[in-house]
C-alpha cells in the first residue's frame, strides 16, 4: 500500500509541477523525472498486482504493454536526472537539441512498446537501462561536484543537490544486482515512496520549492539596492585593479576582497549579469585577451604569452573558451582585425 501512495504521490507531485503556470525550465524538467520515475516504480506495482488483490485479473495484453512502458521509462531517468543538474549549476541554462539526443533511446522503445517482449528486457534491455541510469547519475555526480569545487552554488541548493544524490543513490543500490534478491520490486517501490514523501516535505517546508527547484534567489534575503551595491564593488574592483587577471582567483577569494559572502556574489553575478561567477570571469579575461592581441605591445608575443597575461592558466581552456565568445580562433581574430584596421 505505501508503494501504491508513493507512485500515485510522484505522479501527482510531478503533474502539479509541470502544469504549474510559469516558464521556468528547472521546474519542469524536475516533474518531468518525477513522472518518469514514478511510472517506472508504478510498473512493480502492476507485477505484484496478485498480491494486492487476489482477484485481479489484467488482460495479458495490457499487463505486457504496461510492464514494457514502465522499464521504458528508465531510458528517460538518467538523461533527466542530469539535465536537471545541468540546470540548477547553468546559468542562463535552455534545452538544446543535442540534449535531446540522449533520450532517443527512450522515445524508440516507447513507441515499441505494444510489441516489446520480456526475453527483450531478460537478455540486455534491463542491463542496459540500469547501465545508462548509473553512468548519468555518475555525470551528475561528477558535475555537482565541479560545482562545489568552483562555488558556484549557494548552501541551500548544494544541500538540496546533495540530498538527491544519495536518495537516488540508495534506489540504485536496492536495484543492483548484489541487493535485488533481498530487497526485490516491492522493497524498491516502497524506498521511492519514501524518499518522495521525503522530497516533498523538503520543498514545501517554509516555502522553498522555487529556490530548490530552480526559480533561483526570488525568496533570497537580498535586496534590490543590496544587489546593486554589491554588483557596483564589483564593477569597481574589476576595473581598477583587473582582479580577474589573477589566474588562481576564486569565488571565495573574490568575495573576501569583497567583504561578502560567497553565495551573495555568486546570487549578484547570477541576477545582474545572467551568468555564473566562472562566465563572468572568463568573460572579462576574453575582453582582455582581445585588447591585448590589438595591442602593439603585443604585437610580437606568443599567443600562450597572451592568454596568460589575461588571466588564463590554461591554454586548452582559453582556445574552447575563445572560440566559443568570438567563433574563431585567436590568430584569425588578430588577422581579421587588422586587416580592417
Amino acid at each position: 500500500m505505501l508503494a501504491i501512495l508513493g507512485s500515485s504521490h510522484g505522479l501527482f507531485f510531478g503533474l502539479l509541477l509541470l502544469l504549474k503556470p510559469g516558464k521556468d525550465t528547472t521546474r519542469k524538467i524536475f516533474a518531468l523525472l518525477l513522472l518518469a520515475t514514478s511510472i517506472r516504480i508504478a510498473k512493480n506495482i502492476v507485477v505484484h498486482a496478485t498480491l494486492i488483490d487476489p482477484d485481479l485479473r489484467i488482460p495479458a495484453d495490457l499487463w505486457r504493454s504496461l510492464v514494457n512502458l514502465g522499464l521504458t521509462h528508465q531510458f528517460a531517468i538518467g538523461p533527466l536526472f542530469l539535465l536537471y543538474f545541468r540546470s540548477r549549476l547553468v546559468s542562463n541554462f535552455a534545452v538544446q537539441a543535442r540534449y535531446l539526443f540522449h533520450l532517443i533511446p527512450y522515445a524508440v522503445l516507447l513507441i515499441a512498446t505494444p510489441w516489446l517482449t520480456w526475453p527483450f528486457w531478460k537478455y540486455g534491455g534491463l542491463w542496459l537501462s540500469y547501465i545508462s541510469i548509473l553512468l548519468y547519475y555518475l555525470l551528475a555526480f561528477r558535475e555537482f561536484h565541479l560545482g562545489k569545487k568552483r562555488s558556484m552554488m549557494n548552501p541551500s541548493t548544494s544541500r538540496w543537490l546533495n540530498a538527491l544524490l544519495v536518495i537516488v543513490g540508495i534506489l540504485l543500490l536496492s536495484y543492483s544486482p548484489a541487493l535485488f534478491h533481498y530487497v526485490g520490486y516491492i522493497g524498491g517501490a516502497v524506498l521511492y515512496a519514501i524518499g518522495i514523501y521525503v522530497v516533498s516535505a523538503v520543498l514545501f517546508q517554509g516555502g522553498r520549492s522555487n529556490d530548490l527547484l530552480g526559480e533561483k534567489y526570488r525568496t533570497s534575503g537580498l535586496g534590490k539596492s543590496q544587489l546593486e551595491g554589491i554588483g557596483q564593488s564589483l564593477e569597481t574592483l574589476m576595473t581598477e585593479t583587473a582582479a580577474f587577471k589573477d589566474p588562481d582567483l576564486s569565488l571565495v577569494k573574490l568575495a573576501e576582497r569583497l567583504e561578502v559572502a560567497p553565495h551573495q556574489l555568486s546570487q549578484t553575478i547570477n541576477v545582474l549579469y545572467r551568468k555564473s561567477y566562472s562566465d563572468y570571469v572568463n568573460d572579462l579575461r576574453v575582453e582582455e585577451v582581445k585588447r591585448l592581441l590589438l595591442s602593439r605591445d603585443f604585437a610580437e608575443q606568443k599567443i600562450a604569452t597572451i592568454a596568460y597575461e589575461g588571466g588564463f592558466n590554461s591554454l586548452s581552456t582559453f582556445y574552447s573558451i575563445f572560440k566559443k565568445e568570438t567563433g574563431v580562433s585567436p590568430k584569425q581574430f588578430q588577422k581579421q582585425h587588422q586587416v580592417k584596421n
